[in-house]
């Protein structure tokens, strides 16, 4: 399971041992000792501007959407999928 799923679990758990000791069924504080699993995702650096224009530079396979396509958030199943007709010009 991934980190966040068990650490969900965790959490309920914990809730239900601490619960469970304010109404006595337990006497010991057994919630204190449900320790969260740390994530182990790494964080997402973006690259800088001068890093992308670097990059574009020594890359042999930039093409015109490689270079339009940094920066914009999207998946490239959402770029390929982007069509003139799928924009929303109104903003509504």
């Amino acid at each position: 399971m991934a980190p966040r799923t068990v650490n969900i679990i965790l959490m309920r758990l914990r809730q239900m041992l601490r619960l469970a000791h304010e109404r006595g069924y337990v006497t010991e504080e057994l919630w204190r000792w449900v320790v969260l699993v740390k994530d182990g995702r790494p964080t997402i650096a973006p690259l800088s501007f001068e890093e992308k224009t670097k990059f574009l530079r020594r890359c042999q396979c930039a093409t015109a959407h490689t270079s339009r396509s940094h920066g914009t958030g999207l998946r490239p199943s959402e770029q390929i999928a982007l069509t003139w007709e799928r924009i929303n010009w109104s903003g509504t």
